[in-house]
């Protein structure tokens, strides 16, 4: 079985940095997210948003790079929202407690939007 295509792509969407998730973030894709995250924290972002309006699958090691994001960032102060989260990833959120350390969200990323 073929997994769906995964890509992570940054916007400036007016001022707020948006990492637009599609696919499947499973143990292959996790490393690529990773770069992706790592990468704006080290640019000094603060504040991030992923889109994960076309996100079809999240397994452990995709939440393992989310919350190593979130540390990263509120360890600068900063802080990682997900914002359009389907009802199956916010379920995986909310049964393994995860819903108390990230800011996760149905409705899409608003602009301007900067979490925190």
């Amino acid at each position: 079985m073929e997994s769906a295509a995964f890509s992570a792509t940054v916007q400036d969407r007016h001022g707020s940095i948006v990492v637009v998730v599609q696919g499947e973030l499973d143990m292959r894709a996790a490393p690529q997210l990773d770069q992706v995250l790592e990468s704006l924290v080290a640019k000094g972002h603060a504040a991030v948003v992923l889109d994960f309006a076309g996100l079809s699958f999240i397994d452990s090691s995709g939440i393992s790079v989310l919350i190593a994001a979130q540390q990263g960032l509120q360890a600068r102060g900063g802080h990682l929202a997900i914002h359009s989260a389907r009802a199956h990833a916010r379920k995986v959120f909310e049964i393994s407690g995860l819903t108390e350390l990230l800011d996760v969200r149905a409705e899409g990323p608003e602009e301007g939007f900067l979490p925190g």
